[in-house]
């Protein structure tokens, strides 16, 4: 698999144009992937009207104490979605980490199918 045929459109709060072609914007290779990863995870259950199932219980999970109990079930969660909606990529780790009590940092650590480099996402809650 070329990760560099791998593409997608850039959605960002608002439908920016590309100011060349006049269309969607592109992100394309990793970005991509990174992209979908960060979507999926932040996902809702029952978020998505056709398909219910797509989503992590992380949003659920903010405002409660995290405990050790607590980050195993949105590890588990994370691992469901990725594994059932993203088959680019394999190796899958997932890390928590807090550097004050108001912010919290999900590092996800995996390798795009095809390749040996390690990717890594933070997300920043």
């Amino acid at each position: 698999m070329i990760i560099h045929k791998i593409k997608d459109i850039d959605i960002p709060f608002i439908f920016k144009k590309n100011i060349f072609t006049n269309d969607v914007n592109l992100i394309k290779g990793n970005q991509a992937i990174k992209h979908s990863l960060k979507n999926l995870i932040l996902t809702r259950h029952g978020e998505r009207p056709f398909t219910p199932t797509i989503g992590s219980i992380l949003n659920e999970s903010l405002f409660g104490n995290i405990t050790s109990k607590t980050e195993t079930t949105i590890k588990n969660s994370i691992y469901q979605v990725l594994s059932r909606y993203e088959s680019r990529i394999k190796d899958v780790g997932i890390q928590f980490s807090s550097e004050t009590n108001k912010k919290m940092i999900i590092n996800i650590v995996y390798k795009n199918i095809g390749q040996d480099e390690i990717q890594t996402l933070d997300i920043i809650l």
